[in-house]
């Protein structure tokens, strides 16, 4: 996979390197399978190849691919400064998709560092863009990161309102793989809109995790086993027994990256509920 003179053709007749859009791509699938430090390895290596290729439309989607890949991480220092970056080379050499796209992920690093208005407004703004040029693929993804923005806002109803969006398009073009993180969110949204009536949260839980699971993906596995955990902990008792041995069970399939935010997160989860 590795790129070179002998690919150097495909740059110019498709756009990208086919050994940097492999990696790249490679790194999201490793990171859904749930091994995050053999993707970021992946990720490391399409960015350096992509840069010594210096081919301006090709390094503006590998750097925007990877701004997305930060997302899944939470690492929002690499996600906004790989944004930047790849709205910097899009509005230079205008290329319009990955300038909308770099804009989503922008707007969703500043709604994790401060929910509000503005934020939202950002990645409406640049869903609009990425859809005024007919763009589709990666629909279901971009309304999760609006959901999840208008989540930390309290916004529920335009919270609810993406992810409809977000599953019409799932539908529509086929794309199952973030499915699970959809069915959390509208979890998330319940607990916001009534955290004394938990059963509808819990449901979308445990929609998510066997979704997951249907789909190995472990990485989604372990944000729905966290929130349904952290939902049954809160009940006390029996059920925040059941809640960390669900947790234990998915956390302890994890070899590798557990410096991660998602992995830090299941592990401090654990140790509140073994109290």
């Amino acid at each position: 996979m590795d790129g070179g003179d002998e690919h150097r053709y495909l740059v110019h007749q498709q756009g990208h390197d086919p050994g940097v859009a492999s990696r790249i791509y490679l790194a999201h699938c490793l990171w859904l399978l749930g091994y995050p430090t053999r993707a970021r390895a992946e990720l490391v290596a399409s960015l350096v190849l992509a840069r010594q290729i210096s081919h301006p439309f090709g390094l503006a989607m590998t750097v925007y691919m990877a701004a997305w890949y930060h997302t899944y991480s939470r690492d929002l220092v690499a996600a906004a400064e790989c944004a930047a970056e790849a709205m910097a080379i899009s509005a230079a050499h205008v290329f319009p998709m990955w300038l909308a796209s770099a804009r989503v992920v922008d707007g969703w690093v500043r709604a994790e560092e401060t929910p509000g208005d503005e934020p939202i407004a950002l990645i409406e703004n640049g869903i609009k863009d990425w859809k005024a040029i007919g763009a589709e693929v990666g629909g279901p993804c971009f309304y999760s990161l609006l959901a999840e923005a208008c989540l930390g806002a309290g916004r529920v109803a335009q919270g609810r309102a993406a992810l409809t969006a977000a599953r019409a398009l799932r539908d529509k073009n086929g794309e199952h793989y973030w499915e699970s993180e959809i069915d959390r969110l509208e979890g998330e949204l319940h607990l916001v809109e009534s955290p004394v009536d938990a059963d509808a949260a819990e449901r979308c839980f445990e929609r998510a995790l066997g979704v997951a699971r249907e789909h190995g993906a472990r990485s989604l596995e372990l944000r729905a086993a966290t929130s349904l955990a952290r939902l049954l902990g809160a009940r006390g008792g029996s059920e925040q027994r059941r809640g960390r041995a669900l947790l234990v069970a998915v956390y302890d399939t994890f070899t590798e990256g557990h410096e991660t935010a998602d992995l830090v997160a299941a592990k401090t989860l654990l140790d509140a509920l073994e109290r």
